[in-house]
């Protein structure tokens, strides 16, 4: 949805409501109404607030890629970076050569398990996205 807002313009988005009671609407929640501890919609929220800020310059993205990955590269005052979604419920791999050298990788998927995005690095080029992965490369 961020990507699909930026490139309309809308460069804030919020979320409406940071911790509901069990039976009260929990898919918006950002944190988990038992234990109170974020989950994965505010640590996705967390990556692109850390990462993308209103006035960030989007750049055309192609990367060729089946429809299975949304992507949208950006020239943000820290550098430039892509913003990968993994929209399937499978692990996609993909090649990023072609995007220039690239130092990290932040990553929310499965494996963050409600923590922080973890910071990976990238291999030969390789990013391996498990599914429903939100990742934001770093690129120098």
């Amino acid at each position: 949805m961020y990507t699909g807002l930026a490139r309309q313009g809308i460069d804030v988005v919020k979320a409406s409501q940071l911790l509901g009671y069990n039976g009260q609407f929990a898919s918006v929640s950002l944190l988990y109404p038992d234990t109170g501890l974020p989950n994965a919609r505010y640590r996705v929220l967390e990556l692109i607030v850390k990462n993308f800020r209103p006035g960030d310059k989007l750049v055309q993205t192609d990367m060729g890629w089946s429809t299975d990955v949304s992507a949208q590269a950006f020239i943000t005052r820290a550098g430039k970076k892509l913003l990968l979604v993994n929209k399937r419920n499978r692990q996609i791999n993909l090649q990023v050569k072609s995007v220039g050298k690239v130092s990290s990788v932040d990553v929310v998927d499965e494996q963050t398990a409600g923590q922080s995005p973890r910071r990976e690095p990238v291999r030969d080029g390789k990013i391996n996205l498990a599914p429903f992965a939100v990742a934001v490369v770093n690129i120098d």
